[in-house]
């Protein structure tokens, strides 16, 4: 902050006084270099890098080996003047250390420290005396201030500091607190006193032993690990078990079994401490210190730093001890900033300590801050917080010099991404990089408008102070050398009149000084009045002042004012002929234009913006669409500007443009209803519904219902409060030319002779005076009388229901807003709608009571009439239950069937607008009539006639909008829920149910919007506290009672169920009745319904739930695929055929494409998910086969962008393939029989055998090996070539079939890797040597190239879809069924050779192309040939048959060598081998050979497995980790040149040669 201020200060008075400020500079400027110069002598003194060092003294470890390094300079101004050391040396403090240590060591000369062990008892000679050791405790810290100990020398130090070692061990795990209970009180006092005399006398060993280290310029040889370590366990111990129980009683350990609380202990507690006990806690905060001291000079190892960290850490919650908590924080640190791999773990230790943090309010704050509170009071934080503070704290590197080249970075960025011969992938990333960067500068350029006055007045007040403080300074300094020269001329002469007037002169110097000084000081707390309303008191600079002036000294640098630089750059780069270069630079502008939309003013924007909105490429011109569409509408005035373009780009050849382009417009017309040339925009947008569906729907549901009464409401509001209504007068206008047009119209039909044929006219007519109505149905109050008749219209054609159900609809908004409308006319209108109710169907009687309940209940309140008609219906339905009830059989309710349904319906409708319990209707009955509605239709949900309990649940439904809490009587739970998980119920009712749901549902959000509206008006008057959002809780709750239900009925194989179950998740969601989580899977498992209407509406909900719950799709994503796995099952359940995870259409879309498109934008989450999917195929996952087929669909159609994601699945397979593949065929080929063949044995020589006893004894087994028969390694292992030929292998097949079954059902998964890893090698055209370069953990711009598709790849697992169309699984195991296996295992065998070649097997271009060949052939139409007899005349199927074969053929020789081992070759040092020692049990043993001995090799043992890395072995020597080197016979080595791969693994052909080689020397053994 200083710096900042200086540099502020420094720009204002440049500008303002430049002669000011040059005599100023040149005044300070002699002594500011002076301070300058001993600040960088102090800091050359702290600095200094670490050199390593193995070097060890008298057989003792050195702490680590790494040291502070001092170079020659550091040395020269560090070391202090010759002459001052000299002085110092012959000071008495230095002889009497000299003296002690040479006595010391002169008493103990002849003792041998090498040959005392830790546990063995110390020898009392080594023991110093408790004055001896206290004398030399306080000399050591003196001579270390003196910076003089280096001077000693190191041989003596390092004696010393051994002799020590074994001080502090005596006093290391003595306990103060033993009680003796058989000892009288003062024996026990004596006991204490001994015992503290001794901790005491190590406390001040370790002391002695730290000044010593911390001293400056001491040799590397004094820093001994075992003395460190020793001070530590020493600490360690005392803190835990003296200091913290005396401080804090939560850590005493209670014997008389009470049982407290933290705080009542601690309420107990004594203040009152011993003398004994405060000396030590002096003594261990001094260690604590100088431990911190050790750790900026020595760097130490891992484990000694995790004892540091954990001591220094535990102080903090500890109460009472803040003097140690103080020198705890400086070691916390210091390990802090130095080991950057231990700051996890110190952080997760502090945070989970919080709750162990002492509570009490006496000791709560101790740390004192430098700022004061507004009062002047000081102000204090706990001491934990100031922990935390400064770790963060001290981590902080300020930048260097080198950051300002910040302009020729950037200016290399540029020239990267504008040369074209620049590779692809670093231009995009650079391109991106300076995006990112314009977006930066202009976002700061933005919202860094200056405010001059708020400059200034920093720029004054702190000016101010700064003078102030540089006057007092100049006054200080020249009293300071009035002082100097009197103090000269006093040691010069002190008699005579001259000297008396000098003294009279220094007096003057010195008062007017004082003066001055005094007058500074007043000055400085007096607030000038200018100044009064300013933060004139403050001493420091707050966040926003701060913020103002980085941002106004930034301003003036370069580069700050290189945003044209960089836009003109990427504007420049948009004609491109590299589509991934135009793209990006689209991406980069929508950066720039999202923090300054102002930005697309620009003539060079226009310019760009408008040639991309003609560019090639479909991708290019939607992102150039798509830019405009986000920022075109915060500004109006741009709107005009780029609305040319716009429009043009409707008539787009690309379907995404066109649906992005009428988006922007539906926006523009809602947002900007002012715009003039909106008609125009409507009027191109309604011609678009002839296009492709897509674009159909996106123009029919912007240009429907709901975008015309979106356009009226916005219309109409925006005229709510002005006095010119020019948009309410055109809809009068509108409504009564409507009007009077059908009038004319119907004038027109009276005249003809075809009065039908023109009826949709009319239709339509009355359907826009509708929505008229629905936005403002004041416009057709004037017109009711005349739309009343048309209720009585004859219903011929459904154009005259469709007119009498518009007609019902205007009646019902506008007869409630007539003012003293006509008792003739509203009893008309009653008789009119209860004719229609008696007489028509369904749709006419729902409308017609919606109407009469309107009228009714706010108009005329004529309750008999409706309780009536109630009546009626309620009688007929009651007594046709009673003869039911009475006579099951009869007749009676079959002949009356219409006239049930009509009540059953009719009777819900009127408890849907009616509230049949209120006094108005029933009287004083007390009989509850929802309940008897209720059980009445109940009863008739069970009829057998599926068209009766149809009318009966819908009857339900109406009657719950009225009544909710019906829905939560056990009867009607029983019924929904037995309907909706009856999977072989009637489709009907699920389908009702779920009507019944929705409609509740969109009843409820009416109600609740209406709500809304009527709180606004009332806001101001109601209070808050009394709002009870009752409605919305019961809709939770019922939804939360049928959800399971609901969500199940995706899974049903009629796509209505779906399309209704999917509205009711859609509208709870909408409503956030339910968490949403729960309906993810589900929501992604409807994405793959092949209809597209359920398609789009489930993928808008995942995009909604994705805006606002981040994550949550990356969570389910894997189970939202099991879950469309299961609906696809049901949806093809009745076709009998193999399901595939995509569709069937010309780009092969993956099902799940959606789902990856959500989840690819994070790194992250897409790696996990791709991860997840491909462990499905672990065979101890169990997944179905045709689960995993069609999981391997989508991965195989997945809509890839970059190489990075193909890449990643392909890097995770072979993965997958070396562990699994390799286990599965050795699996199988260890259930194989073994062949019959003669036996061939041979003795083992008897020097082999004395060389093994020998051995043997050398290692002292415990157990003996006897004496064995050594096989031949050729004769008896099992050799690949014998399972290359299928009728071998048919021989050795077992009698128990399980392994052969096991085999078929878990090849699958291992297979279909195996498929899926060729086909996207195929697909997008990666080579082998690409695939294996790829690594996860590089940096993703390196991958990050758009990927080219192949159009003409397909994803054909043949094996597999043979598998699931014979049924292989639960087929029985005839012989041909086994040869089929078998040839399954022999094609299964040769693919993974081919698709994980051994390095040495590379022989270029040509191998790699004959290899893709042959794993062309064994994946295409005809599997290859496996038979011993195959002949080679048939050459029908070309090249690709004998590139198989010739490859299988090929292999046999190299095999059988390497079954052989290589044994044959000689080996040489480095070789890489394989051997079989007998006093091992590991497998396999791996070496890498040192040299040839006498006796065999020497060795040097590798560690791994067969699927792991290889590095070489270490093993320990004492606390050292060194090679393990081993001697071995060349008669142990089994495999000779062994060459690992790049990974350093072995080959699957090794590790099969390996298994074989082990098991046959494990079977000779055994």
């Amino acid at each position: 902050m200083l710096f900042l201020l200086l540099g502020l200060i420094e720009v204002f008075f440049r500008e303002r006084f430049p002669s000011t400020f040059k005599a100023a500079r040149k005044k300070h400027k002699k002594d500011r270099d002076k301070a300058w110069e001993s600040e960088e002598l102090r800091e050359r003194r702290g600095s200094g890098d670490h050199r390593k060092s193995s070097h060890s003294h008298e057989g003792r470890r050195s702490s680590g080996s790494r040291y502070r390094e001092r170079s020659p300079e550091d040395s020269e101004s560090d070391t202090a003047p010759p002459s001052l050391s000299d002085k110092m040396m012959d000071s008495s403090t230095f002889k009497r250390f000299t003296a002690s240590v040479d006595n010391i060591l002169e008493n103990l000369e002849d003792m041998d420290f090498t040959a005392l062990a830790d546990d063995d008892e110390i020898p009392q000679e080594l023991l110093l005396g408790k004055h001896q050791l206290n004398e030399l405790g306080s000399e050591s810290a003196k001579i270390k201030a003196m910076g003089i100990t280096c001077r000693l020398p190191s041989e003596k130090l390092v004696k010393v500091l051994n002799i020590l070692e074994k001080n502090i061990q005596d006093g290391a795990k003595l306990s103060t607190l033993i009680n003796h209970d058989n000892d009288t009180e003062e024996e026990e006092r004596l006991w204490r006193d001994l015992i503290m005399e001794r901790v005491t006398k190590s406390a001040d060993a370790c002391l002695t032993a730290l000044n010593i280290m911390t001293s400056t310029h001491m040799p590397k040889a004094v820093y001994i690990e075992d003395v460190i370590e020793r001070v530590l366990q020493y600490t360690k111990f005392h803190l835990q078990n003296t200091l913290y129980p005396q401080y804090d009683p939560v850590y005493r350990v209670d014997h008389g079994g009470g049982l407290l609380s933290s705080k009542a202990k601690r309420a107990k507690c004594s203040t009152h401490k011993q003398r004994a006990i405060v000396m030590l806690y002096n003594k261990v905060c001094d260690i604590v210190s100088n431990m911190s001291e050790l750790l900026e000079i020595q760097l130490l190892t891992d484990t000694t730093i995790l004892q540091v960290s954990s001591m220094g850490i535990t102080p903090f919650f500890v109460e009472g001890v803040s003097e140690l908590q103080l020198c705890a924080i400086k070691l916390v640190t210091a390990v802090f900033s130095r080991y950057e791999k231990h700051r996890q773990l110190i952080l997760e230790e502090i945070f989970t300590s919080l709750a162990r943090l002492p509570t009490s309010k006496r000791s709560l704050r101790n740390f004192r801050l430098n700022s004061s509170d507004t009062a002047g009071e000081p102000m204090y934080i706990q001491m934990v917080t100031a922990l935390v503070l400064q770790l963060i704290q001290c981590v902080v590197h300020l930048p260097s010099d080198k950051d300002s080249n910040a302009d020729d970075e950037y200016g290399k960025k540029v020239h990267q991404f504008s040369n074209k011969q620049t590779e692809m992938a670093l231009r995009v990333a650079s391109l991106d990089y300076l995006g990112t960067v314009a977006a930066r500068l202009r976002k700061d350029a933005v919202t860094s408008k200056m405010d001059q006055s708020t400059i200034d007045r920093i720029l004054k007040e702190f000016s101010r102070k700064f003078y102030i403080a540089q006057w007092f300074r100049d006054t200080t300094t020249e009293t300071e050398k009035a002082m100097r020269s009197q103090n000269q001329k006093d040691e010069d002469s002190s008699e005579g009149a001259h000297h008396a007037r000098d003294i009279e002169t220094t007096g003057d110097i010195m008062q007017k000084a004082e003066a001055r000084k005094k007058c500074l000081r007043s000055i400085i707390k007096t607030t000038p009045s200018k100044f009064s309303t300013l933060k004139m008191n403050s001493d420091s600079v707050d966040y926003e002042d701060s913020c103002l002036i980085v941002r106004y000294l930034a301003s003036m640098r370069p580069f700050a004012q290189s945003f044209d630089i960089y836009l003109t750059q990427i504007l420049r780069v948009l004609g491109e002929n590299a589509i991934a270069v135009r793209t990006k630079a689209m991406k980069c502008l929508s950066e720039v234009v999202a923090v300054d939309p102002s930005i697309l003013a620009r003539l060079d924007m226009q310019r760009g913006v408008h040639g991309r909105l003609m560019d090639n490429s479909t991708s290019v011109r939607e992102a150039a669409v798509e830019l405009l569409g986000r920022f075109v509408l915060s500004r109006p005035q741009l709107t005009e500007q780029y609305y040319d373009m716009l429009i043009e780009r409707i008539l787009d050849t690309g379907i995404s443009v066109r649906k992005r382009v009428i988006k922007i417009l539906r926006d523009i017309c809602l947002e900007q209803p002012t715009f003039s040339k909106v008609t125009e925009m409507c009027v191109k947008m309604i011609r678009r519904v002839n296009d492709e569906e897509g674009i159909k729907v996106a123009a029919c549901k912007d240009t429907g219902y709901d975008w015309f009464e979106q356009l009226l409401q916005n219309l109409l509001k925006s005229e709510e409060d002005a006095s010119y209504k020019p948009a309410k007068k055109a809809c009068v206008q509108l409504v009564d030319n409507l009007v009077e047009h059908i009038l004319k119209y119907e004038e027109s039909l009276a005249d003809s002779e075809n009065k039908g044929v023109n009826s949709n006219r009319l239709v339509a007519c009355i359907t826009t005076l509708y929505l008229f109505s629905k936005i403002r149905a004041q416009l057709m109050v004037k017109h009711a009388m005349t739309m009343q008749p048309y209720l009585t219209t004859k219903c011929n054609t459904q154009s005259d229901f469709l007119v009498i159900c518009n007609v019902a609809k205007i009646l019902e908004l506008v007869v409630p807003l007539m003012e003293h409308p006509s008792e003739t006319f509203l009893a008309t209108i009653e008789e009119d709608l209860m004719k229609l109710i008696i007489k028509y169907g369904m749709t006419v009687v729902q409308h017609c009571v919606s109407c009469l309940g309107a009228v009714v209940n706010k108009v005329t309140h004529n309750y008999k009439f409706v309780w009536a008609c109630f009546n009626r219906y309620y009688g007929a339905i009651t007594k046709l239950k009673t003869q039911n009830q009475e006579d099951p059989n009869s007749t009676v309710l079959a002949a009356n069937k219409p006239a049930l349904l009509r009540s059953l319906f009719t009777v819900g409708a009127l408890c849907r607008h009616f509230d049949f319990d209120q006094e108005e209707f029933k009287g004083n009955t007390k009989v509850v009539i929802k309940e008897k509605v209720l059980e009445l239709l109940l009863y008739f949900t069970k009829h057998a006639d599926e068209e009766v309990q149809t009318k009966a649940i819908i009857g339900l439904g109406f009657s719950f909008i009225q009544h909710p809490s019906l829905m939560f009587e056990q009867d009607v739970k029983t019924l929904y829920n037995g309907i909706l998980s009856d999977k072989n119920g009637s489709v009907n009712l699920k389908i009702q149910v779920l009507k019944n749901l929705q409609t509740y549902l969109q009843e409820e959000d009416t109600r609740m919007q209406a709500a809304d509206r009527e709180w606004k008006k009332l806001s101001k008057q109601e209070d808050l506290k009394e709002m009870g959002d009752i409605s919305s809780g019961m809709s939770s709750s019922i939804m939360q009672l049928y959800l399971k239900q609901v969500l199940e009925a995706f899974f049903h194989t009629q796509s209505n169920v779906r399309h209704f179950a999917l509205n009711v998740i859609a509208l709870t969601l909408n409503q956030g009745l339910i968490h949403p989580v729960q309906c993810v899977p589900y929501l992604i498992a409807m994405g793959t319904d092949p209809e597209p209407t359920m398609r789009n509406k489930s993928d808008q909900q995942l995009i909604e739930i994705d805006k606002k719950y981040t994550g949550f799709i990356h969570m389910k994503a894997v189970a939202g695929i099991k879950m469309s796995y299961q609906v696809q099952q049901a949806i093809w359940a009745a076709h009998n055929t193999i399901i595939r995870g995509f569709r069937q259409d010309e780009q092969n879309t993956a099902l799940c494409s959606h789902l990856f498109t959500m989840v690819r934008g994070n790194r992250q989450h897409r790696r996990a998910f791709l991860i997840s999917l491909l462990n499905l195929f672990d065979d101890s996952a169990k997944t179905d086969v045709n689960m995993l087929l069609y999981i391997a669909d989508n991965l195989a159609c997945f809509p890839f962008q970059t190489q990075e994601e193909p890449l990643f699945v392909m890097h995770h397979i072979d993965i997958t393939l070396s562990v699994s593949g390799s286990n599965l065929l050795q699996s199988f080929r260890e259930s194989l029989l073994k062949e019959a063949k003669p036996k061939e044995q041979k003795y083992c020589s008897e020097e082999e055998e004395e060389d093994e006893e020998q051995t043997s004894d050398s290692e002292d087994e415990a157990m003996r090996r006897p004496r064995k028969l050594c096989r031949r390694v050729d004769s008896d292992s099992e050799s690949d070539s014998d399972t290359e030929n299928e009728d071998k292998v048919m021989r050795r097949l077992p009698d128990n079939p399980t392994p052969l079954i096991e085999f078929a059902n878990a090849s699958q998964g291992i297979l279909l890797l195996l498929v899926l890893k060729q086909h996207l090698k195929n697909l997008y055209g990666f080579s082998d040597s690409k695939i294996q370069k790829y690594s996860p953990t590089e940096s993703a711009k390196v991958y990050d190239k758009a990927v080219n598709r192949k159009s003409s790849v397909h994803f054909n697992p043949r094996q597999t879809m043979e598998f699931l169309l014979n049924d292989m699984a639960n087929a029985t195991l005839t012989n041909e069924v086994k040869r089929k296996i078998v040839r399954q295992y022999l094609d299964f065998k040769l693919l993974m050779e081919h698709l994980d070649p051994d390095e040495e097997d590379e022989e270029g271009e040509a191998s790699a192309n004959a290899r893709n060949k042959a794993i062309n052939a064994l994946l295409g139409g005809a599997s290859p040939k496996n038979n011993a007899a195959d002949t080679e005349d048939d050459e029908s199927d070309g090249d690709e048959k004998g590139g198989a074969s010739g490859s299988r053929k090929s292999r046999r020789g190299g095999e059988s060598a390497e079954v052989a081992g290589h044994l044959n070759e000689t080996v040489e040092a480095m070789d890489v081998i394989a051997i079989c020692c007998p006093k091992y049990k590991d497998r396999p043993q791996i070496a890498r050979v040192i040299q040839k001995t006498s006796n065999g090799y020497s060795v040097h043992w590798m560690a791994g497995s067969y699927s792991g890395v290889w590095a070489e072995a270490k093993k320990r020597d004492g606390r050292k980790l060194v090679p393990w080197v081993d001697t071995v016979k060349e008669s142990d080595i089994i495999y000779k040149k062994i060459a690992l791969t790049s990974a350093h693994k072995l080959t699957n052909k090794v590790v099969q040669t390996l298994r074989s080689l082990y098991n046959a020397k494990d079977g000779t053994s055994s």
